[in-house]
């Protein structure tokens, strides 16, 4: 595969990921005659377990198998080497996660990124699912030995493994492949910004585009076996109307569509070389002759089952067989936890009357104060629109500069605020910077990216290029930056042991978003959104009201997002509840809605991890009583870095001696005190 035997690019990859790549380059270099005593690597992680999941048969395969086959108990032993297995076998199960991984090329094979893996196929998860299940076995084993430093790694990914397996053999068909979050056209825009820095890459990037039907028939795979549990009739006719969209831009301008464009620019600006006519006469024939006319047929299939459709305003997976038993899976891999949608609906509801009651405490506040703007006798859809349309609300457009300094000024107050609630804080630098022009229309306000082996600090984007609410930003910030992500994610990339899986991707929405929405609050509480800063916009009240504007938000997808997969809610009616109970504009909130529809039980995340740890504080607090310490409180959660929300909640538990486990719920966390 490749043009590299399977055992040579195992060996290779694994040593790139043990940082030998240039080792791991030499050995693909001279592939031809090794024996299997080249192969120490190899021997060590046992890649026989997943180089079996490939197909096809090589001698050098077969030595190395045989080499290994006297090991196979000595090397599962240690939680590390287990570990490592399952990463590396993860990485080498598919050429699009290969090829992500930066490993094929530290090794000099290019090639990989010109191949497609057969996923969302069934034959993926069954492939997937076994080698999931290994990793379960091996996890499991009592002989296996584990060091106290890596318990908590252990459950991590003994969690996410489970999680996954269960999702993969058993739920696959469930998972929306098709939707408007995304499907095969999705590909047309990574493809239109995929990075090309080598001629090599560019040949592999063309040989995608001609094997581009290769993908679609995993995607057709899939949609016929899943066809009675597809996405609804009004999500589906939307991927449709997107893909004739697709269509219609890259046959009006066979040069300069965004896949030809993108080609050409990364010779121009990443290549720095002139991209070859004969080189360019292959892609646009591949893009006209193969990409398009696949693009064609997705669509047909997608018009087909259309025809056919009796779905109309059912939004929820109770529509399909065992759809109740699929959505509890679903809220146990998105809150990581075992409560079940009934306490997360009631929850959400409760939270959602308690921030109301709040807003409309500082309304009255406001007037008193001689501000007239809003009124507590308004319907909350008014004194939102009110809020949304008051332009002095907003920092001016023009000025970038202005803006990232005032972002600075609350980065510095917050760090003064809240530095006695933490015992340490962020050594790992944080860089504020604006959203570049190009990608303004498609990101939101607002976003972070952790630190990297290249680039040892933070990222913390804001959208210049949208109206940015003065009102709204210190919630923001706290969110995204400090105590939020900024704050949890260094953290997490300095300590070695949580640092291996977080970059696996091995993290969960519950516990980052979760102390992100937990940080807003906490700030709130603790005098952020009213302390006085210059051109920070109209009385600081008005903050604290974008802050529960933020809040609210959160605790109502608690509601609809079990309203619609649990409680048979329509559509129609998680709108509704959404325009009454929220600030979201009108014209967002129906995508707001299907993305719930398509997602079940991500939504979920945010708020519940929140509680979990709103939660966990009172549960300590009545432990410890004047002796409980804030400060030392938050050094414990955050030292737990990315865990499952289940298992932090077993670890804050032996800590404090608090006599919970990972299975007890919400609902009874909730009373350990006044959530």
């Amino acid at each position: 595969m490749y043009g590299v035997d399977e055992a040579v690019l195992a060996e290779a990859v694994i040593l790139s990921y043990r940082g030998q790549p240039e080792q791991g380059a030499e050995l693909i270099k001279r592939q031809d005659g090794l024996t299997c005593h080249d192969f120490p690597m190899t021997q060590q992680l046992l890649a026989i377990e997943y180089l079996n999941c490939y197909e096809g048969h090589s001698e050098t395969r077969e030595a190395v198998n045989k080499w290994l086959a006297g090991e196979l108990e000595a090397h599962l032993k240690t939680f590390p080497m287990v570990l490592d297995q399952i990463l590396v076998g993860d990485t080498l199960s598919s050429p699009q996660t290969l090829a992500a991984s930066g490993h094929a090329d530290a090794v000099g094979v290019p090639e990989v990124h010109g191949y497609w893996d057969n996923w969302p196929a069934p034959a993926y998860f069954h492939t997937n699912g076994k080698r999931l299940g290994k990793a379960l076995d091996n996890l499991n084993s009592p002989d296996l030995e584990i060091a106290l430093e890596d318990e908590k790694s252990w459950a991590n990914l003994k969690w996410y493994i489970s999680v996954t397996h269960e999702t993969q053999t058993k739920w696959y068909l469930y998972e929306y492949m098709v939707s408007q979050l995304g499907s095969l056209h999705s590909f047309i825009m990574e493809l239109a910004a995929e990075e090309i820095p080598s001629e090599d890459r560019a040949w592999a990037f063309i040989r995608k585009l001609y094997t581009f039907n290769e993908k679609f028939r995993y995607y057709k795979a899939h949609f016929r076996a899943s066809q009675n549990m597809g996405a609804p009739s009004f999500i589906i006719a939307k991927v449709v109307t997107t893909v004739e969209r697709i269509v219609s831009i890259i046959e009006s301008d066979p040069d300069g569509n965004p896949i030809m464009s993108n080609l050409q620019k990364q010779f121009d600006e990443n290549i720095k070389a002139p991209l070859p006519e004969y080189m360019k006469d292959l892609a646009r024939s591949a893009v006209t002759e193969r990409v398009v006319p696949t693009l064609k047929r997705f669509n047909e299939m997608l018009k087909s089952s259309l025809s056919h459709s009796t779905k109309t305003d059912r939004a929820g997976v109770w529509t399909h067989p065992n759809g109740a038993a699929f959505y509890d899976a679903c809220v146990k891999r998105y809150t990581t936890s075992y409560s079940t949608a009934h306490q997360l609906h009631e929850l959400g509801i409760v939270e959602v009357a308690k921030i109301k009651q709040k807003i409309e405490e500082i309304i009255i506040k406001l007037n008193e104060e001689g501000e007239t703007l809003l009124s507590p006798d308004y319907p909350m859809e008014t004194n939102n629109n009110i809020l949304r349309d008051e332009e002095s609300f907003y920092y001016k457009m023009d000025n970038d500069t202005a803006i990232v300094e005032s972002i600075k000024d609350i980065v510095d107050m917050i760090g003064d605020k809240m530095g006695p609630y933490f015992k340490t804080w962020p050594d790992i630098p944080l860089s504020i910077a604006p959203v570049p022009v190009y990608q303004q229309r498609n990101l939101p306000s607002a976003y972070y990216q952790p630190p990297t082996a290249k680039r040892n600090y933070g990222k913390f984007y804001v959208n210049t290029g949208q109206l940015l609410s003065k009102i709204s930003v210190r919630s923001l910030v706290c969110h995204e930056a400090v105590p939020g992500h900024h704050f949890h994610i260094s953290r997490i990339v300095n300590n070695p042991s949580l640092k291996k899986l977080f970059n696996a991707k091995i993290r969960y929405a519950s516990t980052i978003e979760g102390w992100a929405l937990y940080s807003e609050k906490l700030c709130a509480e603790h005098g952020v959104m009213t302390a006085d800063l210059d051109d920070q916009g109209p009385n600081p009240l008005y903050n604290l009201l974008g802050q529960l504007n933020s809040q609210i938000f959160r605790a109502a997808r608690l509601v609809v997002d079990t309203g619609m997969h649990s409680k048979r809610w329509t559509r129609e009616r998680a709108v509704q509840f959404l325009q009454k109970n929220t600030a979201i504009p009108t014209e967002k909130i129906v995508s707001e809605v299907d993305r719930y529809i398509v997602w079940p039980g991500q939504a979920l995340s945010y708020y519940s991890g929140m509680m979990e740890i709103i939660a966990l504080k009172e549960a300590v607090k009545e432990k410890q009583g004047v002796a409980f310490d804030i400060a030392e409180f938050h050094e414990t959660i955050i030292d737990q870095g990315s865990l499952p929300v289940a298992v932090m909640r077993q670890f804050v538990s032996e800590k404090y001696d608090l006599g919970l486990n990972e299975k007890d719920s919400l609902e009874m966390l909730a009373e350990q005190g006044d959530l």
